[in-house]
Formats: C-alpha cells, structure tokens, sequence
C-alpha cells in the first residue's frame, strides 16, 4: 500500500472515530434527558398522589438512583429517542431516492446540488414536525395529571425549534445550511421527545398498581396484610404500600409467608 493511500485510510479512521463518538455523546445526553424527565415527573406525580390520599412507594432504599445513573443505562434510555428520530428521517431518504433516483446516493453528479438541498429541505419538514407531534403525546396521555405551568419550559423549546426550522427556510437563500439548520432543530427536538418518553416513565412509574406485584403477607408477629404492593425487597426488609398509602417496612425474619395475589 502506498503512502497516499495510508494517509487516507488514516484520516478516514480518524473521522469515523470522530462521529461515532458524537454520535455516542448524542445518545448518552438523550439518555440524560430521558432519566431527568423520568426523576421530575416522578417526585411530581408522588406528591400529587400523596396529596390525593393516593398509593405512594415513599420507603425505597436509595439504590434505584445510583443503578439508573450508569453509562450503560443512560446509553440505552438514548435509544429510543434515537430511534424515533431515525424513523422520522428515513422518510426523508427514501421520499429522495422516490423523487431523485437511488443514484443520488452513489453519484454526485446525478443532480445538481442545490436542487437536491432544495428538496431535502422541503421533505424534513416531515421529521421535524412528527417529533414535535411526539413530544405532545405524552401531554394530552396524562392531562389529567400534569399542570401545564410544569411543562411550559420544555414545550417552549419545542416550539422555538420548530419555528426556527420554518424560519430558517423562509430568511436564508443557501439551502445547504438551511437543511444544516434543520438537523440542528431535529437533534434538540429529539432531546425534548427523550425527556417526554422521561416525564411518561415518571409518571407511570409512580403508581404502585401499574409496576408492583400485589400480595398477601403472613407475619410471625403482629397482623399481616391481605392486600399490599410489594415494591422493594433488601436483604433485611420487603417494602410495602397498602391501598390507603400507607408504607411499611418488615424485617425478613418476620416474614412467615409473602402470596402474589
């Protein structure tokens, strides 16, 4: 292999490298999204039910923070979203490889490039309104449950993205950067729909009936529970919550006998 060739293939590593990496911080800050979505609105939701007279797992251990807070966890909390906003850009390829021919992707010379940005600058109009679309879905799913003081910040950046897609269209002639302005607006619209999917987890994740198994506890001492929500075993206690949001803690050697109901 030739020196040329070499240096080539070199910078060709280095730039791969390079974009798998952003593409990895990308993927790790919508996790980060997602896991703060899902924090807020769970301590929100709690006491919302708290102040309800509602079911509340109030007694954790404190684990559950450090598990969720790892590289790995916020790396896959990312995907989603990732996968959301891929989904939306697909159409965007294949509605060009439709209008323009497959070759547009082998041969720079098939079109003209500011025709091609022209049209790819119309077609991502489609992406970046489906991901302002998602971002709404879990609003109107829990608009019982959210105050819409609460989501004022986060729908603002929703819709200042979305506005500046469409006014980058409309104020700047160059289509090249407006689609570069577009793929801007796609990335901070798929964090806010990463911290939507976090803000449904929460509030989810809050409700003892939806997520933990409900049973009957025998105790060696003292009067057991016919109908409890176990959300947490340790090595020393089950913690439990009653239908009248009452939690307990049980040592394990007072346990007779644990039944799913």
């Amino acid at each position: 292999m030739s020196a040329e060739a070499k240096s080539l293939m070199e910078v060709i590593e280095k730039s791969y490298q390079f974009y798998v990496y952003l593409f990895t911080v990308f993927v790790v800050f919508m996790g980060v999204a997602r896991w703060y979505g899902k924090q807020v609105w769970r301590k929100r939701e709690e006491s919302r039910r708290d102040s309800s007279g509602l079911p509340v797992a109030a007694l954790y251990s404190g684990g559950s923070f450090e598990s969720s807070f790892t590289y790995t966890s916020l790396f896959q909390g990312g995907l989603t979203g990732v996968y959301i906003a891929v989904m939306q850009l697909m159409y965007v390829v294949f509605m060009l490889a439709y209008f323009r021919g497959i070759q547009v992707f082998t041969n720079s010379n098939a079109a003209h490039p500011v025709d091609i940005w022209g049209v790819v600058s119309i077609l991502m109009f489609f992406p970046v309104f489906m991901l302002g679309y998602f971002t709404l879905i879990p609003i109107i799913s829990f608009r019982s449950r959210i105050s819409v003081r609460n989501c004022i910040f986060p729908v603002g950046i929703v819709l200042v993205g979305m506005a500046g897609a469409v006014a980058a269209t409309v104020l700047i002639t160059d289509k090249s950067i407006v689609v570069a302005a577009q793929f801007l607006a796609v990335a901070i619209l798929s964090l806010c729909a990463s911290y939507f999917i976090g803000m449904s987890d929460g509030i989810r994740s809050a409700d003892p009936e939806s997520n933990y198994p409900l049973v009957s506890v025998e105790l060696n001492q003292g009067t057991g529970f016919d109908r409890a929500w176990l959300y947490e075993r340790t090595d020393s206690d089950y913690r439990l919550v009653t239908k009248d949001g009452t939690n307990h803690i049980i040592p394990t050697f007072n346990v007779k006998r644990i039944r799913k109901i």
